[in-house]
């Protein structure tokens, strides 16, 4: 009977100790997030308990934080490696407290804390910061595979961080090796945001449009084309016209047949292509609409001179012949239509300029020769619509637009 009891109150006393070991130990755990949100915030953690700050599980949240922002001072490194030691000794697979003693190590002497990222990666491939440090000791021996597998997980762990953790990789995708290795990441989360990256940076276009055909098999037509086009545009902001019509010879014979034809089609109206496509901005006083088959139907407000089209080409210097009809309806004011072709490039020049107006209901159509210079080799067209005088709205619809070389 005394044992009995014995038992009992053995039992009553450990399930006691339980209780509070595991109360701390959700304390510790609500702290250590109040320390990484507060750490994620840009500024260390208050009003934390003495007895919870001095655990070597969020003490370690602060040393991380430390390694990832600064650099420890010599003198630390022994504090930062007896706290990981005491993590690990409750923990053994903790990976964090393993990549802080491959820095300790690291700090002793430049490659010596390898044995410790490669084990925090055995654990977990999902420490950015450890996957960097691998990335980088990589890169020391010309591993570029093993350098880009390390991107590729710290890329997908922490999506937030692509653009910096993509950036410095611009310049090595003009190594056609460096190229081929990231082709076999398209299908990644990340790969298109590369792309973004490489074409707001300036990175050599040729490798970017190999990226694009490598991704398309993953992404919907409307993103190839979207990233195609603005490679485009800005090669052509940069008035590297060789590289623009490089990429524009690549895309599809089909959108390239219906780009090049200055008229209004599903490929020139398509918004995935703009600026190569027509974009019809609208405002408060004029709106241009694309009507399918019918062409573009225009309202302006009276007395008011507006921009409503606007589309960038790039067609071959020569001569050419606009033709155009413009179909007034009874039911409204006569609005009328200015022509600008610029020809882009460091210096802007209008290349050719003219109203387009008639006097009379129904439709009327025009034919008028443009010569595009030598030099011209990117064209901006702007359209402006023009409302007659009065008080109400003037419309107008364009159709059968077309450019063609004579």
């Amino acid at each position: 009977m005394i044992m009995q009891w014995l038992v009992r109150g053995i039992a009553a006393s450990l399930c006691m100790v339980a209780a509070i070991l595991s109360a701390r130990d959700a304390m510790i755990e609500y702290w250590i997030n109040q320390t990484v949100e507060s750490y994620m915030r840009g500024h260390a953690p208050v009003d934390v308990p003495g007895w919870i700050a001095a655990s070597p599980r969020v003490r370690g949240v602060s040393i991380q934080w430390v390694l990832w922002t600064g650099t420890p001072k010599a003198n630390e490194m022994p504090g930062i490696a007896a706290n990981a030691k005491a993590v690990l000794r409750a923990d053994p697979l903790e990976s964090t407290a393993l990549y802080q003693l491959g820095m300790v190590a690291e700090n002793r002497r430049a490659g010596a804390g390898e044995h410790f990222f490669d084990l925090a990666e055995r654990v977990s491939r999902h420490e950015v910061a450890n996957e960097l440090e691998l990335e980088g000791l990589a890169a020391g021996r010309a591993d570029n595979a093993a350098a880009i597998a390390h991107i590729d997980r710290a890329a997908v762990t922490a999506p937030d961080l692509a653009d910096k953790l993509l950036a410095p990789l611009v310049p090595a995708i003009a190594d056609p090796a460096v190229l081929t290795i990231f082709t076999h990441y398209a299908d990644r989360p990340w790969f298109k945001d590369l792309i973004w990256q490489a074409i707001k940076d300036g990175g050599d276009p040729d490798a970017i449009e190999r990226l694009i055909r490598a991704g398309s098999r993953h992404w919907t037509v409307p993103q190839t084309y979207q990233l195609s086009a603005n490679l485009i545009a800005v090669l052509v902001a940069q008035g590297d016209f060789d590289a623009a019509h490089r990429v524009f010879s690549g895309l599809a014979p089909g959108v390239r047949a219906g780009l090049e034809n200055i008229g209004f089609s599903a490929v020139s109206t398509d918004p995935s292509l703009a600026p190569l496509s027509w974009r019809m901005p609208g405002n408060d006083t004029a709106s241009a609409r694309f009507d399918g088959e019918r062409g573009l139907s225009i309202v302006v407000s009276p007395d008011q001179a507006t921009q409503v089209a606007t589309r960038v080409t790039l067609l071959a210097p020569g001569t050419y012949v606009l033709s155009q009809t413009l179909i007034h309806e009874p039911s409204a004011a006569m609005a009328s239509i200015v022509w600008d072709m610029l020809c882009l490039g460091e210096n802007q020049t209008v290349a050719w300029h003219q109203p387009a107006t008639s006097n009379t209901m129904g439709s009327s159509t025009s034919r008028t020769t443009i010569t595009i210079p030598d030099a011209c080799r990117a064209q901006a067209w702007n359209l402006q619509a023009v409302g007659a005088p009065g008080d109400m709205p003037s419309a107008v619809l364009l159709t059968n637009l077309g450019v063609h070389r004579q």
